[in-house]
């Protein structure tokens, strides 16, 4: 993915995190960056001047929305994600069939009831999130 297509799609995400939870909400700045479970092409990184991690995802650009809040117990730490991968997590584990998993015991992991593969399946089933909210 392009970091300016997450961009955008951060932008367009915002106000569904914004309803359906409690997280904290922020704007990348300079040096401080979001993290995000999109990955990006190396041609993208290039273009970019993007800076991947060690997990080969990509730091977003100046001003994409994200989310965090403190996680932890002993000594909480901060933990954030980016304004549309946090909608598309929402999306899947709502459509995710997670009374047919059995845990350990089981063999099998749940199904996510509708194919979720793209942008736009990410928003209109967003939309169905909100209604059912």
């Amino acid at each position: 993915m392009n970091p300016r297509i997450l961009k955008k799609l951060c932008k367009r995400a915002d106000p569904y995190v914004r309803k359906l939870t409690r997280l904290e909400r922020f704007k990348a700045e300079g040096d401080s960056s979001i993290d995000t479970h999109q990955r990006v092409e190396n041609k993208h990184l290039e273009r970019w001047q993007g800076k991947p991690n060690k997990h080969g995802y990509f730091i977003a650009l100046k001003n994409t929305i994200g989310y965090g809040e403190r996680a932890g117990y002993y000594e909480p730490e901060w933990a954030e994600n980016d304004a549309y991968s946090i909608l598309k997590e929402l999306v899947v584990d709502h459509f995710t069939d997670w009374k047919s998993f059995r845990g350990l015991e089981g063999e099998s992991f749940p199904k996510c009831t509708k194919q979720i593969t793209t942008p736009s399946d990410v928003f209109n089933n967003a939309e169905v999130l909100m209604l059912s909210n």
